[in-house]
C-alpha cells in the first residue's frame, strides 16, 4: 500500500514523504546508536578488568603453589663413594672420638659383647641421611638404614632403619649402638642383635653395611660404608638372644634387668597412646604413670629375618594392685599394607607385674 501511495504522488509530495520518513528514522535510530556506541567502552573497561582480575588469580596461584613446593622439598643424598665420603669402624668398648675407634677395632664379635658402630662424614651427617615426609603428620624424617648380610651376597639377614634428630645433623661423626639396652644411649639399632637370635652355634663371616637406599637387593657399591666382621657364636646365642628380648620389651630404655623403670623418650602419639591404653582397660590396668621409651618408631624393613615392613613402639606404664606396685610395658606394632600405601592399624602386646618400688609409682 505504502508504494501505491508512492507512486501515485507528486514530486513535491514525495520529496516531503521521503523527508518525513528519514526524520523519522534519525529521531529514532540516532539515539539508540548513540547509546549502543557509549556502550562499548564501558564494556571494554570491565572486560579489561575481568582479565587484570584473571591475570592476578593466575599469579596467586602460581606463588601458591610455589611455595608449597618449596616447602614440601627435601634435599637428596650426597653422592658418596663406599667407604671413602663415609667410614665405619666396630668396637667393643667405647671410643672417644674415630681415630681412636679405628685403632680398638673389632673383627671378630663373640656373643654378649658390648658393640658400637662408629661413622665419620665427609662433611656432615645431614649431607647424606635420607630425608622424607612422615607420611601421618608430614614432619621431616632423617634416615640411614643399617643392614646385616652375609660377606659377599647381597642378602639382608637383617635391615633397621636409624633416625636422627635435626640437631644431629651437623655432626661429622655419630656413635651408635648395636647392643642398645643402656639407658643413657641416645642412638641404637637392634640390627646386630636381630642377626645374632637367628643364628646357629657357629661362626657367621657378616658384613654389616650402612645405606641411604631401602632397596633390597642393591649393587654391591651402593652403600655408604661396608666392613666385614665374624659373629662367634661357638658357644650359642643366649645372651644376645636375651638382650633381643629385653630390647624388644622395653626399647632403647633397656633396662638391663626387669627391677629399674626404663628411662622415658621424646616420642609421643595421642592414637597410639588411647590405643594402648584402651588395652590395658581390658586387663584391668589403670596406668599410674605412661611413657613413650623410644625417641622414633622402631622400623624394619624385608629381610630374612622379616618378609614384610614394620614399626613398632614401646610404652613403659606404672600401676597399683592392692597395696603393691608394678611396671609394665607395651608394644604397638603396625604392618605396612602395600594395597592402602600406608600402615595397618596398631596391633597391642603388653607385659605386665614386674616389681616397682611405690616411690617410683608416680
Amino acid at each position: 500500500m505504502l508504494t501505491s501511495l508512492y507512486l501515485n504522488t507528486s514530486a513535491r509530495a514525495r520529496f516531503q514523504l521521503i523527508f518525513t520518513a528519514l526524520f523519522a528514522f534519525g529521531f529514532f535510530a540516532v539515539p539508540a546508536a548513540t547509546d549502543m556506541l557509549g556502550q562499548f567502552p564501558q564494556q571494554r573497561r570491565l572486560e579489561i578488568r575481568e582479565q587484570r582480575q584473571q591475570e592476578a588469580e593466575r599469579r596467586r596461584r602460581e606463588a601458591n603453589e610455589a611455595a608449597l613446593a618449596a616447602r614440601d622439598a627435601v634435599p637428596r643424598p650426597r653422592v658418596a663413594v663406599m667407604n671413602v665420603n663415609v667410614q665405619m669402624a666396630l668396637t667393643t668398648e667405647n671410643a672417644k672420638n674415630f681415630d681412636e675407634a679405628r685403632a680398638k677395632a673389632a673383627k671378630r664379635v663373640r656373643d654378649g659383647e658390648t658393640l658400637w658402630m662408629h661413622l665419620k662424614f665427609q662433611g656432615k651427617l645431614g649431607d647424606y641421611v635420607l630425608t622424607f615426609r612422615d607420611e601421618e603428620s608430614g614432619t621431616l624424617r632423617y634416615v640411614l638404614y643399617a643392614e646385616t648380610g652375609p660377606q659377599d651376597d647381597p642378602t639382608a639377614l637383617a635391615k633397621y632403619a636409624i633416625e636422627f634428630a635435626k640437631e644431629d645433623l651437623a655432626s661429622p661423626e655419630v656413635r651408635i649402638s648395636l647392643t642398645p639396652l643402656s639407658p643413657g644411649q641416645k642412638l641404637g639399632t637392634p640390627v646386630l642383635l636381630a642377626t645374632a637370635a637367628t643364628r646357629q652355634p657357629g661362626v657367621w663371616n657378616n658384613e654389616l653395611r650402612l645405606t641411604n637406599n631401602p632397596v633390597i637387593p642393591r649393587a654391591p657399591t651402593d652403600n655408604l660404608a661396608k666392613l666385614d666382621f665374624a659373629l662367634d657364636l661357638g658357644q650359642g646365642n643366649g645372651r644376645y638372644s636375651g638382650l633381643w628380648a629385653g630390647f624388644r620389651d622395653f626399647g632403647l630404655s633397656g633396662p638391663a634387668a626387669d627391677t629399674a623403670l626404663p628411662v622415658a623418650r621424646s616420642f609421643y602419639s595421642l592414637p597410639i597412646k588411647t590405643a594402648i591404653q584402651s588395652h590395658l582397660t581390658e586387663k584391668g590396668i589403670e596406668p599410674v604413670r605412661f611413657f613413650f621409651a623410644q625417641d622414633h618408631w622402631l622400623e624394619t624393613l624385608p629381610s630374612a629375618t622379616s618378609k614384610v615392613r614394620e614399626r613398632s613402639i614401646t610404652a613403659i606404664f606404672t600401676y597399683k594392685k592392692g597395696e603393691e606396685c608394678f611396671f609394665g610395658s607395651a608394644t604397638a606394632g603396625q604392618t605396612y599394607s602395600l594395597l592402602n600405601s600406608k600402615f595397618d592399624d596398631a596391633k597391642i602386646e603388653s607385659r605386665v607385674g614386674m616389681p616397682l618400688d611405690c616411690k617410683e609409682l608416680q
